[in-house]
């Protein structure tokens, strides 16, 4: 389903409007970050990923620009029907906080390859990204810089 082009949407749909993120992180989740050594290269699960390190809601600070216009016109749409009773930041940390230590593992073991072209990684470009602009890690990076 992950490298499938309408099923894809559907699983952000459901990423990002699921009440459960503890749901969402052990049938979602962990199932697509299980594969990423062999879909990292296919369009619609970096699509997935990056949905789950970006809010694709329009009122945060960084916006989730891997969708296609009228896919994200659709997402935005549909963020009205969600079950969720949590704030959309809240959300998108809570996803970020799930995927982020997969991914970061992951690209650090293919350090080396991956970063010969950072333009040609949208996942490694999302996930620097999200870590930027988390707010509960923003903290964690300031004293390092």
């Amino acid at each position: 389903m992950l490298s499938n082009k309408i099923a894809h949407l559907f699983l952000i749909h459901i990423a990002n409007t699921l009440d459960d993120t503890q749901l969402t992180k052990k049938k979602l989740l962990h199932e697509a970050l299980k594969v990423v050594d062999d879909l990292i290269g296919e369009k619609f699960y970096q699509t997935f990923i990056i949905s789950s390190l970006l809010p694709l809601a329009k009122d945060q600070q960084v916006r989730n620009t891997s969708l296609a216009p009228e896919d994200l016109a659709i997402m935005d749409t549909l963020s009205d029907l969600t079950s969720s009773k949590k704030d959309s930041a809240v959300r998108a940390n809570e996803l970020f906080k799930i995927a982020q230590k997969p991914l970061e593992m992951f690209f650090e073991e293919k350090l080396q390859y991956y970063l010969q072209d950072i333009r040609e990684q949208p996942v490694l470009r999302a996930l620097c990204q999200a870590i930027c602009f988390c707010k509960s890690h923003f903290d964690l990076i300031s004293p390092v810089i």
